[in-house]
């Protein structure tokens, strides 16, 4: 009698653990969705840390979500993604809150690449822990500061071609592996036009700026130039700001976050 009920007891506990693991696993893809939605004020609701972030983002798969107990006691670990998780407590009367997270908090892509290229990001960190770190823009300035040196020729200018439909052409390479959208430079052209030095001019010539035409990574975009005589493409102005050319642009070691770190020892 006694180990029939030792059975039962056993298999009440069991019971409800599966239970209130189903709960969790409910609550969380709830969750899940309003992240992926970006649903601010619903997240805040049930996880108040979080109101550090500026967006929150997601992808994530109903079926993949897995709940595991954790050491801390009425806490469950969920796993979302292989990238993102939360640590949800329920609470005795059976109310459920996220106490941490990892994974779900967005950022600029242009920052969020250069913290993974430097060293600044951690996978260990949680959504709050990694929060304070790329919100320091003292770092980003440093990057920015230190990088400008080396940022590579983004676009070049080739010899000028002929093209039916087109007529003469200037071809704008690019020697990145991003894309170069159409609004995110000119090409500077010069005019040296024979009346030019007649009235003074500097240099015998004006200049003037033409629109880009988006270039693909590693490929050419055709810019159209007047083939009257003395007219040709002279260089390239960019009109990104320096810190995002260092952002997109620059191969990085994957120890600058540390550098920074000794540099303010």
């Amino acid at each position: 009698m006694k180990r029939l009920i030792f059975f039962i007891a056993i298999s009440a506990v069991f019971l409800t653990a599966c239970g209130h693991k189903k709960d969790v696993r409910n609550f969380a893809i709830n969750l899940a969705e309003k992240v992926a939605e970006n649903q601010r004020d619903s997240i805040l609701r049930v996880y108040p840390e979080a109101e550090v972030a500026d967006s929150f983002a997601l992808t994530f798969n109903p079926d993949s979500v897995t709940v595991k107990t954790s050491d801390d006691d009425g806490c469950y670990i969920v796993s979302l993604s292989p990238e993102a998780s939360l640590m949800v407590y329920r609470a005795p009367d059976g109310s459920m809150s996220v106490v941490q997270s990892k994974g779900i908090f967005a950022y600029p892509d242009e920052k969020l690449i250069v913290a993974k290229k430097t060293g600044m990001w951690s996978d260990k960190l949680s959504d709050v822990e990694m929060n304070a770190r790329m919100n320091d823009e003292e770092f980003f300035k440093y990057i920015a500061d230190h990088s400008a040196d080396h940022i590579p020729e983004i676009l070049t200018i080739g010899k000028p071609d002929k093209e039916q439909g087109i007529g003469r052409y200037y071809p704008v390479i690019n020697n990145t592996d991003s894309d170069v959208d159409s609004t995110e430079y000119y090409v500077k052209v010069r005019d040296e036009h024979p009346d030019y030095k007649k009235l003074g001019y500097t240099g015998g010539a004006s200049f003037y700026v033409i629109p880009g035409k988006t270039v693909p990574a590693r490929g050419t975009a055709k810019i159209p130039i007047d083939s009257t005589a003395g007219v040709t493409a002279n260089s390239i102005i960019m009109r990104i700001p320096i810190e995002q050319l260092a952002m997109r642009f620059i191969v990085y070691t994957g120890n600058e976050y540390r550098e920074y770190l000794n540099s303010k020892k």
